[in-house]
């Protein structure tokens, strides 16, 4: 009788979801389905509810991702979704739905839903696989702030109370010589409430060993250049993660006589900090996917309702960079970006026919995220901008505006000599920043 229950189940695939601290799932077979995932006991399930309650955030994806027939490689039951702190479900149910479409990253493990960005980690690394996010159209003269970082702080992963070896905390970063690096900048959440900023502190969800001088400069003005995007498109959707690179071996630079030549070709080395082992990735990638739906020329209602979207990657290396590089430098095709990671991204939005090359000023070989195998050298068509990171000035002041006891004077004077001796055209965003500084300092 065991046997035949075994054999019975075969086919069969164990899937769960995880709320808080309690799991629910089943074992599904072609005969045996979950009420929630069977759209046929939908309505049932929901009828069965208090009259004018709404379903769970949980069961929304789960209705929504049963409904779906296009591809069955993501491990769609494999999510925790963070419901306790969620205030705002339609637009964390539209987050997932968006990245979802897109085709999230493939070959992963379980997807963890926080209100305003989707997150992997690597249980053995200790660190994200990728962390996606969106940015809404803002107006920098307008722009509203609801929330501060400064009410944050890092702390342990709750989605891993009861893994401590999985769970990173502070202490593994103390004395490391490594900062504690967002991959979902906190910086594009100071839109939403203090709950989703404080969701990007989670150590194990969004943090990496990040090199100081890199996070401080090079790239926050990726981080910026991302944001300055959503001053003219819909909405800017952003997938980062951690990279190891390995190090090929260059036999004529490097003769080494106990290497056989059938050896390897190369290794893989990275650094680990704390007693928790947290791992330090060598590079650190960027995905931006900037949506519009209007054209400056329309004249079909329909072109008008289907957006366009606009796509590059970039990898940079998790150490300090030339201020003066510019940032197509780093351009990367997807192809070469899955090879590296293992994952794949954004295959569905591939498909569709309605993804572009980003940047209209990438002329590297290889670098456009839709390769141009004819001659890789030409402009690429249909691109949107061209990618220039904001100004260094714009960082060298922006380190005035951290400093607590700065005076009017220094940042005016600070302010006037970069104009003078660099020939500096300040960004939207560093205007911004400074006359919200120079208010608060004359309010005080």
């Amino acid at each position: 009788m065991f046997l035949k229950r075994v054999l019975a189940h075969a086919t069969s695939v164990a899937v769960g979801v995880y709320i808080g601290s309690q799991y629910y799932g089943t074992l599904f077979t072609p005969h045996h389905r979950h009420p929630l995932q069977d759209p046929s006991t939908i309505k049932q399930v929901s009828d069965e509810k208090d009259h004018g309650s709404q379903l769970s955030l949980t069961e929304t994806i789960y209705q929504y991702l049963e409904n779906q027939h296009d591809d069955l490689r993501w491990p769609k039951y494999n999510i925790h979704v963070e419901e306790a702190h969620n205030h705002e479900k339609n637009e964390t149910f539209e987050l997932f739905k968006t990245f979802n479409e897109f085709g999230l990253p493939t070959n992963v493990g379980q997807l963890n839903v926080f209100s305003r960005f989707l997150s992997v980690t690597d249980n053995r690394l200790k660190i994200p696989m990728f962390v996606c996010w969106s940015i809404p159209h803002f107006d920098n003269e307008n722009y509203v702030e609801k929330s501060d970082r400064k009410f944050s702080k890092f702390m342990k992963s709750p989605i891993f109370e009861q893994l401590s070896s999985f769970n990173p905390d502070n202490t593994d970063y103390f004395g490391s010589k490594f900062s504690r690096g967002h991959l979902a900048n906190c910086g594009d959440f100071t839109g939403f409430d203090q709950e989703a900023m404080n969701e990007t502190h989670l150590l194990a969800n969004n943090i990496v060993p990040q090199d100081y001088d890199n996070n401080a400069n090079y790239w926050l003005r990726m981080e910026r250049f991302t944001r300055s995007l959503a001053d003219d498109f819909d909405v800017v959707h952003v997938i980062a993660g951690p990279v190891f690179m390995p190090r090929l071996y260059d036999n004529k630079q490097e003769p080494d006589a106990a290497r056989p030549k059938a050896g390897p070709k190369g290794e893989v080395k990275y650094w680990i900090v704390g007693n928790n082992q947290v791992a330090v990735p060598t590079h650190l990638f960027r995905i931006i996917i900037a949506e519009r739906s209007k054209t400056e020329i329309e004249e079909e209602e329909s072109q008008r309702k289907s957006p366009q979207y606009y796509a590059q990657a970039f990898i940079v290396p998790n150490s300090q960079v030339d201020k003066f590089d510019h940032l197509t430098k780093y351009s990367i095709s997807l192809k070469e970006l899955e090879f590296l990671t293992g994952m794949r991204f954004l295959d569905k939005l591939e498909k569709s026919g309605k993804m572009n090359p980003l940047c209209c000023n990438n002329l590297a070989i290889d670098a456009n995220i839709i390769r141009q195998e004819e001659n890789p050298l030409k402009e690429p068509t249909s691109c949107a901008c061209n990618c220039d990171l904001p100004p260094w000035q714009d960082i060298e002041f922006q380190t005035l505006l951290w400093n607590k006891n700065v005076t009017e004077k220094e940042l005016t004077d600070k302010w006037e000599s970069l104009l003078r001796e660099t020939n500096w055209k300040p960004s939207k965003d560093i205007i911004r920043r400074r006359n919200s500084k120079l208010e608060e300092l004359r309010n005080k």
